[in-house]
């Protein structure tokens, strides 16, 4: 009987000394993934969020990718701005009150703060004379605040005009600033812009402010809404817009469908984008 208790001691103290083994052997839940107290809402430089080595950000539940190279990544997010030579690409196509619209957008970071932008469209009015080419556009976005609540400050020009404006071929100047902050599922923005034509005849201004909630989903789907309320100097073009977009993403490209619509004078647009970033 001894002997049964010394075999069976023996095997339990094998098994612990196995056990602790593979304990210290295997790496834990902080060594994987950072410690349990990191949250996954730390912005980097730009503001997005970091996207280096993702123990520095809570695993996303849905995949191996941390949560910081999804927002990093997440390029409608309404605060995005890339980094130094980041380059994106949205390329859309939208429909809508018999008016075709196609165009191709780029921005370029210059740094960590600023970015620079331009845009071409071409429209086809299949119930008018407005056909032709919208733009070129160009503009730059610079950011003030990198932490917490994010703030840019943006300017531009569209050579051309566009639709819904008193001449297609006006040019609209604009100044606007955005504010708002970064969540790992939501992401709160608002956005004040006011826009001049000069011209003699049909000169005038407008003062956008828009609102705007975008949702991170699982599985890299995303969902935002938005309301453009437009006050004008000529209150014939006074408008508010409803805006709603679904995005799925893969790595750096996302696809996006979009709708709006326009209360004061009725009209539903039904769009589509691809963006890549570079």
């Amino acid at each position: 009987m001894k002997k049964i208790r010394m075999i069976l001691m023996a095997g339990v103290c094998a098994m612990g000394a196995f056990y602790s083994a593979s304990a210290a052997a295997a790496p834990n839940e902080e060594q994987l993934y950072g410690p349990a107290d990191m949250s996954s809402d730390t912005p980097y430089a730009n503001g997005s969020y970091s996207s280096g080595n993702p123990g520095n950000a809570r695993r996303s539940p849905n995949n191996t990718q941390s949560m910081a190279e999804r927002i990093s990544w997440d390029t409608q997010d309404p605060l995005w701005l890339g980094g130094q030579w980041d380059i994106l690409s949205k390329t859309y196509a939208n429909y809508g009150n018999d008016v075709l619209r196609i165009g191709e957008a780029l921005s370029v970071g210059l740094n960590e703060r600023l970015t620079i932008f331009g845009n071409i469209q071409y429209q086809a009015d299949f119930n008018g004379p407005a056909d032709g080419f919208s733009g070129p556009e160009i503009g730059g976005i610079y950011r003030f605040s990198e932490r917490g609540v994010l703030s840019d400050l943006y300017a531009g020009i569209k050579l051309g005009g566009q639709v819904r404006v008193p001449s297609f071929a006006t040019d609209i100047y604009y100044v606007g600033a955005r504010v708002g902050k970064q969540w790992s599922w939501v992401t709160l923005a608002a956005d004040l812009q006011t826009s001049w034509i000069f011209d003699e005849t049909r000169g005038m201004a407008t003062i956008d402010l828009t609102p705007t909630a975008y949702f991170r989903l699982p599985w890299d789907w995303s969902a935002g809404v938005s309301l453009d309320l437009r006050k004008s100097t000529n209150p014939i073009f006074d408008e508010q817009i409803l805006g709603g977009q679904l995005a799925k993403r893969y790595g750096r490209t996302m696809y996006v469908g979009l709708v709006s619509y326009a209360i004061e004078n009725p009209e539903w647009r039904f769009g589509l984008q691809l963006n890549i970033l570079f």
